[in-house]
């Protein structure tokens, strides 16, 4: 033992090595992101790589043992820099060293397996107990990250993968649900298992396999779905067992299922391709706010909407839709534009001719006065507000959207996040000041708006010193308890020094996973329910290249998509495509983008949908493009943020609304804004039902009979596209 960390100790006597140098990048692009790597960590699973290849077993384990035991969130380079083929962006990837530890157990003898299994079992039996009797889920993950292939930890991917499937996260639920059925974990047929509760889950075997297949179902992937069953029918031909709530073989119940679903999918197809888009209903002007910042900023003059609205729905069933500007937030019914609670006194009639003024519809600040001070300095980016509503909370970040202020203004403008209490009409439940969240470290700022998200607000916020640096924080959104705050990395500053830097980053939630593109040299996924840092993707950028001007879309609140197990990222320091495998951060292919400010809208089957001033579908495979929309008319150019309808993509211009078929990308409808609304055209839009709300420049306004190919639109995501026509299975396995 004493030669072990002796031997070891000699080997990490370096500083902490912060990612910079890994990477041989050309002097014109230069990777300086600065992660939480450590070199103690690195030279540690070097050495358990050597004692593995000497067969040192015992001392293998002792060390494998300490890695895995580790809180810290430590990193480690997996990946030099690569050149993957064409598409492919040189890039560095960096994983948590605890999951790369894991990895080596299938290194081990039989026999040492099982003596690290018995040892991490009697602590994953305690954590399994704390998680019945507390409910946090924090435990389960405890014991799936430092007690792997042990019965509890079978048992808690069992439990993790049901929860998500009832979330309808089926990508999460399938890799819980593989790791249950992983080699390790599982006893050999006729072997007289010596930790007990193995054998439970070996007898439900094809059923955990059935349901690997149905959440393949479910993610739209019909083809590999018929591909896996195929397999299937080979090894369970004549199990039966209750599945989606049908009982009898799993084989014939799964064909059934992937019947229904392509007869679902064909008659999508066949339908008549007619467009309807309905009339608008409701509209007003936006208010005239930050004209000061709007003037000192070096950004697109005809920049799409700086207000993204949101929609949600309350209990009992009244959709509202709310807004941010940065000085106030207000909210209205969706399907009259009046106000939310009929005991306001302004509750009067709307119509287009003679809107109501969205000042009554004011929810914060209650006594509406202006409270963000403009700053002095001229700023980089594109001023953008968004806001987050759960049914329950409504969040937002309140200011001039600065997100990093030159050391040389003098202003320095209130930013603060705010929450309100939709169950007490709106009233302020608790609102905080950077400094709030991070009492002992100064110079922080809110970016973008919280993500919202069961109950839980995550934020992230940015700190600009010689780098940016970012860190992304957990609230209770009821009680604004801080539940954890992680740093993430560092960046190269994107602005010029002497300007401000505004800009809107937001967090994506998939898989278990929250992720962040930081446009300055780096791409994160943290752990929603703990912060820890999952991976990380370094890459070459440019770092005196200022946020592009050249695209109204690169003003979109969103640059990463989840879906299908994945995650789509528009980088904009280097304007490129990727797709990232959404457990592993593995990169399956990078693209450069056909123009600057290009945002990924969708997925439909096979195809990516990425929007700017033109349209591209996009082979979500392989990453090659298989058609383009590119409109020869500067005024139909892309303005705004384009939305899914189902199989179709709808793309807004400055004054028209185009329906563009995903698998061709032929025009299936045209609709003129302009011609329709009177001074209201295209911006940003907002489907929810049978409803589009379009937020432009000067105005929102809400159309109602929305429909594309005959079907009106539905809340249908692009990862279940076939969930309203099958009966969801709840038939959870209990440990």
């Amino acid at each position: 033992m004493h030669s072990i960390w002796t031997t070891l100790f000699a080997l990490t006597a370096f500083p902490l090595l912060m990612g910079s140098s890994l990477l041989g990048a050309s002097p014109q692009q230069r990777d300086s992101a600065q992660l939480p790597v450590s070199s103690d960590i690195a030279k540690s699973l070097e050495v358990l790589d050597e004692l593995l290849a000497a067969e040192q077993w015992q001392q293998a384990l002792e060390l494998l043992t300490h890695i895995l035991d580790d809180q810290n969130a430590n990193l480690v380079p997996v990946t030099e820099s690569l050149q993957l083929g064409r598409f492919n962006q040189p890039h560095k990837l960096y994983q948590h060293a605890g999951d790369l530890a894991k990895q080596s157990l299938s290194r081990l003898p039989t026999e040492t397996v099982k003596q690290f299994q018995a040892s991490a079992q009697r602590q994953a039996a305690v954590w399994w107990n704390e998680w019945e009797e507390t409910g946090q889920t924090e435990f389960l993950h405890r014991i799936v990250r430092r007690a792997p292939f042990t019965p509890s930890a079978q048992f808690a991917h069992l439990t993790l993968g049901d929860a998500a499937w009832n979330s309808g996260d089926y990508p999460l639920a399938r890799h819980h649900w593989q790791e249950v059925l992983s080699p390790l974990a599982m006893p050999k047929p006729g072997e007289s298992p010596e930790l007990d509760g193995s054998w439970d889950i070996w007898c439900r075997i094809p059923l955990l396999s059935a349901r690997l297949i149905l959440a393949t179902l479910f993610m739209g992937q019909l083809d590999a779905a018929a591909a896996e069953l195929t397999d299937y029918r080979v090894v369970y031909r004549n199990d039966s067992d209750t599945l989606a709530r049908r009982t009898g073989l799993l084989a014939v119940i799964l064909q059934e299922l992937l019947d229904e679903a392509r007869e679902r999918a064909n008659s999508n197809q066949l339908t008549n391709r007619q467009t309807d888009f309905g009339l608008p209903i409701w509209s007003f002007e936006l208010p005239t706010t930050s004209t000061e910042l709007n003037a000192k900023t070096i950004w697109l003059k005809n920049q799409a909407a700086r207000v993204i609205p949101t929609i949600s729905d309350l209990e009992g069933g009244t959709s509202v839709v709310f807004a941010n500007d940065g000085q106030t937030i207000t909210g209205w019914r969706s399907d009259s534009g009046l106000q939310i609670w009929p005991s306001n006194p302004n509750n009067s009639s709307l119509s287009l001719r003679q809107p109501l003024p969205i000042s009554t519809r004011t929810l914060y600040p209650p006594l509406g006065n202006q409270f963000s001070i403009e700053p002095d300095l001229r700023g980089t980016g594109f001023p953008l507000w968004t806001i987050s509503a759960d049914g329950r909370s409504v969040m937002a970040v309140m200011g001039t959207g600065v997100a990093g202020y030159a050391s040389s203004e003098a202003r320095q403008p209130l930013s603060e996040l705010v929450c309100l209490d939709l169950g007490r009409e709106g009233a302020l439940r608790w609102k905080f000041l950077p400094d709030d969240l991070l009492p002992t470290d100064s110079g922080w700022e809110f970016e973008g708006s919280p993500l919202l998200e069961q109950g839980i607000a995550y934020q992230l916020l940015v700190r600009r010193r010689t780098l940016l640096e970012f860190r992304v924080t957990a609230i209770d959104s009821v009680t604004g308890e801080v539940r954890w705050t992680r740093p993430i990395g560092k960046g190269l500053l994107n602005v010029p020094a002497n300007q401000n830097r505004i800009s809107h980053l937001r967090l994506t939630r998939g898989s278990g996973l929250l992720v962040v593109a930081t446009d300055c040299g780096f791409i994160s996924a943290v752990h929603q329910h703990d912060g820890r840092l999952a991976w990380s993707i370094t890459y070459p950028t440019t770092p005196d290249k200022p946020q592009s001007k050249e695209s109204p879309a690169a003003g979109s609140a969103s640059k990463v998509l989840y879906a299908n197990g994945a995650f789509f990222v528009a980088t904009h320091d280097q304007p490129q495509l990727w797709r990232i495998d959404a457990t592993s951060g593995d990169v399956v292919w990078s693209k450069r983008l056909p123009e600057q400010g290009m945002v990924p809208v969708g997925l439909h089957e096979n195809t990516l949908v990425i929007a700017g001033q033109s349209l591209s579908g996009v082979d979500s495979q392989t990453g090659r493009t298989r058609w383009t929309y590119a409109p020869d008319d500067p005024d139909t150019n892309g303005f705004g943020t384009a939305v899914m309808a189902y199989d179709h993509v709808l793309f807004p211009s400055r004054h028209h609304l185009k329906a563009i078929d995903v698998a061709d990308g032929q025009i299936a409808g045209s609709l003129d804004l302009h011609q329709l609304a009177g001074r209201f055209g295209g911006g940003h839009l907002l489907k929810h039902a049978d409803q589009l709300i379009i937020a432009s420049p000067s105005s929102i306004t809400g159309y109602s009979n929305i429909k594309v190919s005959g079907t009106f639109f539905s809340d249908l995501s692009p990862r279940q596209p076939v969930s309203s026509q099958l009966t969801i299975p709840n038939d959870n396995i209990s440990p």
